[in-house]
């Protein structure tokens, strides 16, 4: 993957991540919901909405945090990089500026792809909790 990429070369990932979506949340409000009798269902079906909300909250709050913080990392990992090819640049020139530019676009295409293998990491170890879930009792 490269600064070039198109809206086609992350079709298959969004396909993917739709499909893994549905295929891991579907099972989990199942088995959840089949728990709760037929009188208690409006207050469990609002805390799980409020529990997911709040959820959510949390990870994108982390996924931020995260995000920022790859990116830093790899700023500086570049800058260094930079310093050491010694490229004879006039301050006063927009060469500068430009190498900056393409410096931070690197970072932020790099911290994205750090935290995509991450989560595709933490997917496939959870990808089994679906297959042991019990079986919901057929009497509630």
């Amino acid at each position: 993957m490269d600064m070039n990429a198109g809206p086609w070369n992350f079709f298959w990932l969004q396909f993917i991540q739709g499909f893994a979506v549905n295929i891991t949340f579907l099972p989990m409000v199942t088995t959840m919901m089949s728990y709760i009798k037929a009188e208690d269902m409006p207050y469990a079906s609002a805390l799980y909405g409020s529990v997911r909300n709040i959820g959510s909250s949390v990870g994108i709050s982390f996924v931020a945090i995260m995000l920022d913080r790859r990116n830093q990392f790899h700023q500086v990992r570049l800058g260094e990089q930079v310093l050491r090819q010694n490229i004879h640049c006039p301050i006063e020139s927009h060469c500068m500026a430009l190498l900056y530019r393409d410096l931070l676009a690197q970072a932020n295409l790099m911290s994205l792809l750090d935290l995509f293998r991450i989560f595709g990491i933490v997917l496939i170890a959870i990808s089994w909790v679906p297959l042991v879930i019990k079986r919901p009792p057929h009497d509630t």
